[in-house]
């Protein structure tokens, strides 16, 4: 994915990011759409020689992370954001491969209830084991404009004639975030 690079010059850590290849599945019409490798990491890894390391996801980085964590005695953390509903076409080979990888850690961090419950049901952990963490925003940052925004709402309305509801959604308009699922609910609902 390609986001606007960020400014983290105000913290004290270094970013650095690990030489990868991205290989692109979509026309094979597999259940992945990409994999990433990451060649790099596993040097990055020997030379900042971590105290703990926190990985996202299960994939090809969490291997290599816990190789390293095992070869080193360093605990790998994944960050782990899935659900039922997410992980529901995954093949059986990738759901075995994900399984090994939380059979290890110490831990388990997730940023949804719905991950925790998958993960106990679905890969047989231990519920004290796994750790939700909500997203953070900044709310000091962004009060001010919904402040603004919501004086606006009423005029902004009559501008624009909306006499009805309005559902306003922000987010990927591909089919696994369940957007048509939405849409189908919600003419349900009406």
């Amino acid at each position: 994915r390609f986001y606007k690079p960020a400014d983290y010059s105000i913290y004290s850590f270094d970013v650095v990011k690990s030489r990868n290849i991205t290989v692109y599945l979509r026309g094979l019409r597999l259940k992945t759409e990409f994999l990433h490798l990451q060649w790099g990491l596993w040097r990055d890894l020997r030379v900042y020689k971590p105290d703990v390391i926190l990985s996202n996801q299960l994939g090809i980085r969490t291997l290599i992370a816990s190789i390293y964590g095992a070869i080193f005695s360093v605990p790998v953390i994944p960050w782990v954001c899935v659900s039922s509903y997410t992980e529901r076409n995954i093949h059986s080979l990738r759901e075995y491969f994900r399984k090994l990888l939380l059979k290890r850690p110490p831990c388990i961090c997730t940023n949804l209830t719905e991950a925790a419950r998958y993960i106990t049901e679905k890969h047989h952990v231990a519920e004290e084991k796994i750790f939700c963490t909500p997203y953070v925003v900044d709310v000091d940052k962004y009060h001010a404009s919904v402040q603004n925004y919501q004086s606006r709402g009423h005029k902004l309305r009559v501008e624009m004639k909306l006499c009805s509801t309005v559902f306003l959604y922000v987010g990927q308009m591909i089919p696994r975030t369940g957007l048509n699922e939405l849409i189908t609910s919600l003419q349900k609902l009406h």
